[in-house]
Order: C-alpha cells, then structure tokens, then sequence
C-alpha cells in the first residue's frame, strides 16, 4: 500500500530524493541540483510539461536536466518557480508523488502568480528516469507568458 508522508519527515530512497530536489530549489541551491541530478537521475532522464504551456513538452537527458533545475533555482526575476514548499508525498516504490506549491514568474513577468502542481517520479534502480508535471492552472502561466510578451 502506498505510503504518505508530509515534507516535514525525512525519508530515504526515492521520496528522500524528491524531498532534496524540492529543499534544493526553494533555496536556489544549484549546485545542490546538480549533484542530485548527477547522482540520481539516469542519463537518460526526462521532463515533461504539459504541452498547454509554452514551455511544454518533453526535455530528455541528465546533462540537460541538472542546467535547467540549477537556471529555475538562481533566476529571480527572470522566471520559474519561487517559494517553493513541498506539501505532501505518496511514496509507492518506484513512483513517488509530491505536491508542490510555489510562485511562478514568467520571463519578462513583473509580478509571480500562486500555482500548485502534483509531479510525478518515475524511478528505476534506484534513478529517476521521469519527472511528469501536472499543473492546476497552465492557463493562468499561459497568460502570464503571453502578457510578458506584450
């Protein structure tokens, strides 16, 4: 049976993971992220967005994956994610879901919107081979994008 478990209780394996990975980016450690990826994720590694966002789609390799994560962590005012607060996770193994709530700030943006997300780990032997993101609003950060661009 799936376990749940709150950001305040340190885990192991992959929720442990999961638990750094979202620590690492609220205190805009990109160093932290990239040694995470390095360790943690399979070369192969892929991120996927939902494709309603501009910046949807799918991004695929570790290399890749560990510059993106470190540019969300020390972008202030240039756009991503901030305040980021790890809320809840479910633990079941090789799937490991959180649901996170941060700001969000387009490029170019003045201002950051609320957002929340559920995100979706995929691992094997022990290495995340897939982070799925399930945003609540992408038309909220669709707007956001095409307002910064006006």
């Amino acid at each position: 049976m799936p376990e749940s478990t709150t950001a305040n209780n340190a885990r192991s394996g992959g929720s442990g993971i999961v638990q750094q990975f979202y620590e690492a980016i609220g205190k805009g450690e990109a160093d932290t992220l990239v040694t995470l990826v390095n360790d943690h994720f399979d070369p192969d590694a892929r991120l996927v967005f939902p494709d309603a966002l501009p910046y949807g789609g799918t991004h695929e390799g570790a290399k890749r994956l560990g510059k993106m994560f470190a540019g969300m962590a020390t972008a202030p005012g240039a756009g991503g994610p901030g305040e980021v607060a790890l809320i809840d996770m479910i633990d079941d193994g090789d799937k490991v879901v959180a649901r996170v709530q941060f700001t969000w700030t387009a490029p170019g943006a003045s201002e950051s919107i609320p957002h929340e997300a559920l995100e979706m780990w995929t691992f094997a032997d022990g290495k995340v081979t897939e982070l799925r993101a399930f945003y609540w609003d992408t038309h909220a950060c669709a707007e956001q994008v095409a307002a910064s661009r006006a």
